[in-house]
């Protein structure tokens, strides 16, 4: 009877054990996004702000209708995304690190037979909900930089030329 206890215990562990899996791969899908070097953001701030002011003081009557003037204003939207950017990322990556350590222990009191059941259904299901909120907050912040990549590249060519 006992055998059948421990089989049983050994198939409910290695399905747990799969589920703590599926919730590394979260963490992980996380981590895959959250590679932008945030160096490079602020240095892309300050750099739009400084090339906005000189093409502002070289071109004191700028045609609201023109494509400098549009360019203009698209940068300092993107210089806004950036900005938001900067606000959350960081703290993604802190949470992002601090849910690896949680899932880590989580995988090891599911290996030492100490976290099972219900009482681990409960947990399993309220981690996995709070890690898919994280990863859709991370793709929401990272989209603040990716949808805006290839407007910055075009209309940095315009700020450039307006403010030499």
């Amino acid at each position: 009877m006992s055998f059948i206890v421990i089989s049983c215990r050994n198939n409910d562990k290695r399905k747990d054990v799969q589920k703590v899996d599926a919730l590394i791969n979260i963490i992980k899908s996380a981590s895959d996004i959250l590679v932008i070097d945030d160096n490079v953001i602020r240095e892309r701030i300050d750099s739009i702000g400084f090339k906005i002011k000189q093409v502002k003081l070289k071109n004191t009557k700028i045609d609201s209708t023109s494509e400098l003037a549009s360019a203009i204003i698209i940068m300092e939207g993107i210089r806004a995304n950036y900005k938001q950017f900067l606000e959350e990322y960081p703290a993604q990556e802190f949470d992002n690190q601090k849910f690896a350590d949680s899932v880590g222990k989580l995988r090891s009191a599911v290996l030492d037979d100490e976290l099972y059941g219900e009482k681990w259904d409960k947990v399993f299901i309220e981690m996995r909900k709070k890690l898919n909120l994280h990863l859709d907050a991370v793709k929401k912040t990272s989209k603040l930089v990716y949808e805006v990549e290839k407007n910055y590249q075009r209309k940095d060519e315009i700020i450039k030329a307006a403010s030499r």
